[in-house]
């Protein structure tokens, strides 16, 4: 299967740009991102400019899971709706948003994932949701750990950031959404004891 290119939309294309000269990083890869198939990309969350570190990282659109609330605003809905951003009901059970990003990976394509469901300064003691694992468990998708990391463990601008991209690995058919978890949590945090 040939590697499907990202095709940038605006945001990501021409803010993405301005990003980049805004809040520099660097990528370090500790192994390759595969290029084609279900991936679910599963990092720790400390800005709101980490989904624009994701996709960089790994190489492919990425359809995002974000908090319902931000459709509110006309603007960031006209931008979100044509980048791939799936809207969730944080309040409940949303099928709808579970239901697309299923599709998504059935498709083959690549679904970015802040397990934690919050920025970690606002919550550091934030347990990771047990979504991701259940998508990986249920789809076969691989879960690519990533961990982003800056000085005070906040993203400013002109400092550097640095986004570790680790080994894709699977959670196999069967295994309990807790430990399925606990293995995703575990993954995005060594890759940030890493020296």
């Amino acid at each position: 299967m040939k590697k499907k290119r990202d095709k940038k939309g605006f945001l990501f294309g021409f803010v993405g740009a301005l990003v980049k000269f805004i809040f520099p990083y660097k990528i370090v890869f500790k192994s390759a991102v595969p290029e084609s198939g279900a991936l679910l990309a599963c990092a720790n969350h400390i800005s709101y400019i980490d989904p624009f570190f994701i996709r960089e990282a790994i190489g492919r659109k990425v359809f995002f899971m974000a908090k319902k609330e931000i459709f509110r605003f006309k603007i960031l809905d006209f931008f979100a709706r044509r980048n791939g951003v799936i809207p969730v009901d944080r309040g409940g059970r949303d099928l709808e948003a579970v239901k697309r990003s299923l599709t998504v990976l059935k498709n083959g394509d690549v679904i970015g994932i802040f397990p934690s469901g919050t920025r970690a300064f606002k919550n550091p003691d934030a347990k990771y949701h047990d979504g991701a694992a259940v998508f990986a468990e249920k789809t076969g998708a691989l879960v690519v750990p990533i961990h982003i990391a800056s000085k005070n463990g906040r993203v400013r601008p002109f400092l550097r950031s640095i986004v570790t991209v680790g080994e894709a690995f699977p959670i196999e058919k069967g295994t309990d959404r807790a430990e399925g978890t606990a293995m995703i949590m575990k993954a995005v945090t060594a890759l940030g004891e890493e020296k």
